[in-house]
């Protein structure tokens, strides 16, 4: 069984935010793998979408045995346990609980209908990158 090293971008814009983050954190413990660093918290503007919910961002990095599917599988499970409501595929973003998105997992390249590794916002996101740029400084 390998150990893969993964980042992911915890995104919370409802209710208790600070509490979302922490809550999602002690559930990617949990079920993924255990926390080796995180990011401070940045406050953001919503994107491709009008809220009066400014959101909180955090990057995780997290060492787990899971198939980047996998992976993927348990985000969305943690996600829903935590009441995130999903929209049709078809429509715009909206507020939300909580969001985790994988950002790195490894040095993979990966691409599929349900994930594509490195995320493809960090390149139309300016705070994913300005967090990256600070988080990666060793």
């Amino acid at each position: 069984m390998s150990i893969n090293e993964v980042i992911l971008l915890l995104g919370t814009n409802l209710n208790n935010k600070k509490k979302n983050l922490e809550d999602a954190k002690m559930q990617i413990e949990l079920q993924i793998g255990a926390q080796i660093k995180e990011s401070e918290i940045t406050e953001t503007e919503p994107v491709d979408f009008d809220s009066d919910n400014l959101f909180l961002n955090q990057l995780l990095t997290v060492k787990t045995s899971l198939s980047p599917i996998q992976l993927l599988d348990k985000i969305k499970v943690i996600e829903k346990q935590m009441g995130r409501k999903y929209l049709p595929t078809d429509q715009n973003y909206q507020d939300r609980i909580i969001d985790i998105d994988i950002i790195f997992y490894n040095d993979l390249t990966y691409k599929s209908s349900r994930l594509k590794i490195p995320h493809e916002q960090i390149k139309t996101r300016d705070f994913i990158k300005k967090m990256l740029n600070y988080y990666l400084i060793p």
